[in-house]
């Protein structure tokens, strides 16, 4: 389906070929770097993983009522798009919570 629509998007006659998976070069980690890294799950970080779902949840509503909506936005498969933006607000360290237990408020129920 991506590749459909991004060739009606480009406006290209011609299918465009499979995609090919390629391999990710790993990157070395530093320990200087490492030493700044914080794992957001840790209690000390709740208050502000709560303020990131929160941002998460604004930014996901904003875009399912009005940016996808502008008739200059191309969505692919745009109901798995918006079951995407629903996860926004789901707090990644306690296991989240499935697509279903959203009202279209991005409320959790």
């Amino acid at each position: 389906i991506f590749r459909n629509d991004l060739r009606d998007f480009l406006g290209l006659k011609q299918d465009l070929p499979p995609m090919i998976p390629t391999e990710k070069k790993r990157k070395e980690r530093s320990d200087e770097r490492h030493e700044f890294f914080i794992n957001i799950c840790d209690a000390k970080h709740a208050a502000l993983r709560q303020v990131l779902l929160q941002h998460g949840r604004d930014a996901s509503d904003w875009i399912r009522e009005f940016f996808i909506h502008s008739p200059d936005v191309v969505v692919s498969s745009p109901d798995y798009f918006v079951e995407l933006l629903r996860r926004w607000g789901q707090d990644p360290c306690d296991g989240g919570v499935p697509p279903g237990n959203y009202t279209e408020e991005g409320v959790i129920q």
